[in-house]
C-alpha cells in the first residue's frame, strides 16, 4: 500500500528502465517517508518460461539496474549523503563487475560491446574500476571456444 499523494509527489515509474523501474521508483518514494515491513505475504508470484527475470534475460535486465543505479545517483533532489553515495557507488561497482561476467559469456565482442555500454552510461573510470582480469580471460576462452 502506498500513498497516493506520494507518489504522485516522486512521480511514477520510469519505463526507460524496463525491469529496474520498481528499484529507482521505490528509492525516490523511500526518501518521502518511513516505511512498515510486513513479513506476511499479500501477493503471489507466478513463474513461467518468458519471466522478465529468467537467466535468458540476464545481460538486459543487468543493464537497467546500472542504468537505475546511474539516475540514483545523478538524483539531486534525493539528497543522498555521502554514505549513501558511497554505497551506491560500490553497488555500481559490484553490478558493473557482475555485467562484465554476464557479457564474458559472449566471447571477446560481448565483453567488448559491455565495456562500451558501462563506459557510456557510468563513465570510463566505473567501466576500468569494474574490470576484471578472470571475466576478460573467460572472454577470450568464449571466443576461441577453449573450455
Amino acid at each position: 500500500m502506498v500513498n497516493k499523494k506520494a507518489v504522485e509527489e516522486v512521480g511514477f515509474f520510469n519505463p526507460d528502465l524496463g525491469t529496474a523501474e520498481d528499484r529507482e521508483f521505490l528509492i525516490r518514494l523511500i526518501r518521502k517517508g518511513s516505511f512498515v515491513y510486513s513479513a506476511a505475504p499479500i501477493t503471489q508470484y507466478r513463474w513461467h518460461d518468458d519471466n522478465a527475470t529468467q537467466k535468458k534475460h540476464a545481460k538486459r535486465n543487468m543493464e537497467n539496474g546500472l542504468h537505475a543505479l546511474k539516475l540514483i545517483l545523478d538524483n539531486r533532489a534525493l539528497h543522498l549523503s555521502p554514505g549513501e553515495k558511497t554505497a551506491c557507488n560500490d553497488e555500481v561497482n559490484r553490478a558493473a563487475n557482475e555485467y562484465f561476467y554476464i557479457c564474458s559469456n559472449d566471447g571477446w565482442r560481448g565483453y567488448c560491446s559491455g565495456f562500451y555500454f558501462v563506459k557510456t552510461r557510468l563513465g570510463v573510470g566505473a567501466a576500468i574500476k569494474a574490470l576484471s582480469t578472470k571475466h576478460i580471460v573467460r572472454s577470450l576462452m568464449q571466443a576461441f571456444s577453449v573450455q
